[in-house]
């Protein structure tokens, strides 16, 4: 939350980053390998309960839908602070101020027992060569904890789509990345409650570098999956108030396509300089 949303060069300035928030079919344009792209969601609403939310468009590349409640799909965000709790896609953060993550809390509900609230970054490669690795960093902020709940956790899937194809709340094909994927901070037999998300001991920062086959053209979705296993605390009920935020992101092709890349680059040069 502390630093603003920014492109950030990558290993050479002129390799730019260039994303752009386009259509639904395009989402977040990954044009230049290595270069960076960043999301701090501190463009959200800090305060209202109506605000309007729409996949690709509020956030450009950004998606969100939760599974087994009411409703699944996400018209509308509300502004939330962990003070009660709230069954609905959130911008959080203290009270009105503009440092926001993007989150929420499964729902109260009795059937069905599972519920699963998903939020998803969607990217193409248009850098027109093969992505062999990429590199994703963010905070998870735990903004309430739910008396003698079991440990939450929010679990980090990925898989590649071929162009236009790519869905949130596709059914199978999901890889998950444990290293990625952290434990909720707080866990209490106390009385339910909020807690400040921004607070060293309630959030928790991960990153880290996973192999992939990612085809030029194809869809690279990230998936946060926040999932609910009981309808209260005694069967086993996970419903931390979690924010996702600092999301940060880039990849790379096999080190010897981007040292061919550079000899081509050397060669070119040397040939207009004779």
């Amino acid at each position: 939350m502390k630093n603003p949303l920014s492109f950030r060069a990558g290993w050479i300035s002129a390799a730019f980053v260039a994303f752009s928030g386009v259509s639904s079919e395009a989402a977040i344009v990954y044009a230049s390998a290595g270069s960076s792209y960043s999301q701090n969601f501190n463009s959200l609403a800090a305060s209202g309960a109506s605000n309007a939310w729409a996949n690709d468009s509020t956030l450009a590349g950004w998606h969100a839908v939760q599974t087994g409640a009411t409703p699944s799909s996400w018209s509308v965000y509300q502004a939330a602070n962990g003070s009660a709790a709230q069954g609905a896609l959130l911008s959080i953060g203290t009270g009105t101020n503009s440092d926001r993550a993007l989150g929420g809390q499964n729902a109260n509900t009795t059937a069905p027992a599972v519920t699963d609230m998903l939020y998803a970054l969607q990217v193409t490669n248009s850098t027109g060569g093969i992505l062999s690795s990429f590199t994703l960093g963010y905070t998870l902020e735990q903004w309430r904890f739910v008396q003698n709940e079991v440990v939450d956790k929010m679990t980090l899937q990925y898989q590649v789509f071929s162009a236009g194809s790519g869905s949130i709340t596709a059914a199978s094909g999901w890889t998950t990345v444990a290293s990625l994927s952290p434990n909720a901070p707080v866990v209490s037999s106390a009385a339910s409650a909020a807690i400040d998300g921004n607070a060293s001991g309630n959030r928790v920062s991960v990153a880290d570098t996973v192999a992939v086959s990612w085809d030029a053209g194809s869809e690279l979705w990230l998936r946060w999956v926040d999932t609910s296993s009981g309808i209260n605390a005694a069967a086993g009920a996970t419903r931390a108030m979690f924010g996702i935020d600092d999301v940060s992101f880039s990849a790379v092709p096999e080190p010897s396509a981007m040292l061919l890349g550079g000899l081509g680059l050397i060669g070119l040069l040397r040939r207009r300089r004779g």
